[in-house]
């Protein structure tokens, strides 16, 4: 599983969440910040929420254009996770 590494701070900056509201958050997962911040409107949450389940938008956002990052990415995949994507790439 690939987790990311985010704290509350980027959070916080990039979708312009106020400290006392941040506050609120503290013992929320990544997840559960990005649904309740859609849920209130916010429109950064609700974009980066559509990019992610974007393929396109995901390779852009992890700059899997950078053959290194892409590596560092497959390298952590489970095994049957990687099949499952290798069987959908072009031959």
């Amino acid at each position: 599983m690939i987790e990311l590494d985010l704290n509350l701070s980027y959070l916080a900056k990039h979708f312009q969440i106020a400290p006392t509201k941040l506050a609120q958050y503290k013992n929320k997962s990544i997840q559960e910040i990005l649904e309740e911040e859609v849920k209130s409107g916010n429109l950064q949450a609700l974009a980066f929420a559509s990019s992610i389940s974007d393929p396109n938008q995901l390779a852009k956002l992890f700059s899997l254009a950078n053959y290194c990052n892409r590596f560092l990415i497959i390298k952590e995949l489970e095994p049957d996770t990687l099949t499952k994507i290798l069987e959908k790439l072009p031959t």
